[in-house]
């Protein structure tokens, strides 16, 4: 299961000013400043980044002018951490704070611009909380905010193009991707052909689709999000040798990257999808499968589907597994589940009940999710199978009146 694109990193050609300009503007703190300087500066762990801004806000010693940073800082790792509430809550503070600084300090230039910097990154930090719980109205609304105050703003562009196209409003997707080449014509189409191919995608259009991935590859041929759309075009096209191809490929790289961490979706349902097409395409899956997934933390969701396809877990094991708290991912792991199962009932013969959880899977996954393009897919084969036309018949003859 992949959304369209990947969060680009905000302002990546302001970040280097952002930090200079701070060295020289931020103060020395006579207490609580190791806490302030861990909060600013230490952002390998969010935890501990929560940690010593809590400490550094808790000590009531941060200069008035700084404490829009500290918010700014804490929120950012919240957002790192999936806590999209707590990120909103401080972020409402830093979006609150900068103005003010800027209205103080009109005549400081380094000061106002940095304010303005932060501004922007705060309102594209609370567009990505947003995103993450699903509420991509209010997640536009941010971007486009951190667009009008630090313009032209590519990576808050591309954001936008990829909330609109989680909400399936792919034209104007496809508009800020094409944006975003354009200010940016020596990076941007690395960034974010392959989210606009999967837009093309959603509207139907997979000639242009295909042109975009394909090229996306030919500017990295490691673009993981290039190669596994690929992969599900070809699967849903039943040409399993491509798409084992693409989805080994893609495996491959995310096995190598040793940036991206392993609890990241992509490590799990890569292999997922190459297993399906393996063993569609009547090769032996299982054993490559297990190998995949040795790495991986295989009770942890979406690792029971793993299990399920190894043979270690039931259907219902699954279904237990999928439910969540949060009610973004409770709908997210019922897509999965549905699509999944789906497809393992298909492989064991029981083709009813795959076409049961397929259009469940096809009804729940929101639009711009491959499990959605291939359970419709799929349901395209299967209800016009001579199998199911002849039950489909059979229960209409025996619900007949007399």
């Amino acid at each position: 299961m992949y959304n369209v694109g990947t969060m680009q990193n905000p302002l990546r050609n302001v970040v280097a000013l952002s930090a200079l300009l701070f060295v020289f503007a931020c103060p020395a703190w006579p207490q609580a400043a190791t806490d302030a300087k861990q909060c600013f500066w230490n952002h390998a762990d969010p935890d501990t980044t929560v940690q010593f801004c809590t400490a550094a806000l808790a000590s009531g010693q941060v200069p008035a002018d700084e404490l829009a940073d500290a918010f700014r800082t804490r929120g950012n790792a919240y957002v790192r951490m999936h806590d999209s509430d707590r990120a909103i809550q401080d972020l409402n503070e830093a979006i609150r704070m900068y103005p003010q600084i800027m209205d103080r300090k009109p005549r400081d230039k380094a000061a106002a611009r940095l304010a303005q910097i932060f501004l922007a990154e705060s309102f594209y930090s609370r567009g990505n909380a947003y995103s993450r719980k699903g509420d991509y109205d209010h997640a536009i609304q941010d971007y486009s905010e951190a667009i009008r105050v630090l313009p032209p703003n590519d990576g808050a562009i591309s954001s936008r193009g990829i909330a609109y196209a989680n909400k399936g409003d792919y034209d104007h997707a496809i508009q800020d991707f094409n944006e975003v080449i354009r200010i940016n014509p020596q990076d941007g189409p690395r960034f974010t052909l392959s989210s606009r191919g999967n837009a093309y995608k959603g509207k139907g259009d997979y000639d242009r689709a295909l042109q975009d991935f394909n090229e996306a590859l030919r500017l990295n041929p490691k673009d993981v999000l290039a190669l596994d759309s690929l992969g599900t075009i070809f699967y849903e096209r039943a040409d399993f040798d491509r798409a084992i191809q693409h989805f080994g490929q893609a495996v491959k790289v995310l096995s190598a990257d040793p940036y991206r961490p392993i609890s990241d979706p992509s490590n799990y349902f890569a292999p997922l999808w190459l297993y399906l097409a393996r063993a569609r395409g009547g090769g032996e899956a299982a054993g490559e499968l297990k190998q995949n997934a040795l790495r991986l933390d295989q009770a942890k969701w979406p690792g029971p589907i793993i299990r399920l396809y190894l043979g270690d877990l039931t259907p219902e094991d699954v279904w237990q597994a999928a439910q969540d708290p949060d009610p973004k991912k409770n709908v997210d792991n019922a897509c999965s589940a549905n699509f999944f199962i789906g497809e393992y009932e298909r492989l064991h013969g029981k083709n009813s009940e795959a076409v049961t959880l397929l259009r469940k899977a096809k009804d729940i996954c929101p639009p711009n999710f491959k499990e959605h393009f291939a359970a419709q897919s799929e349901l395209a084969q299967l209800e016009n199978s001579p199998e199911h036309c002849l039950a489909r018949r059979l229960r209409i003859t025996l619900t007949d009146p007399l």
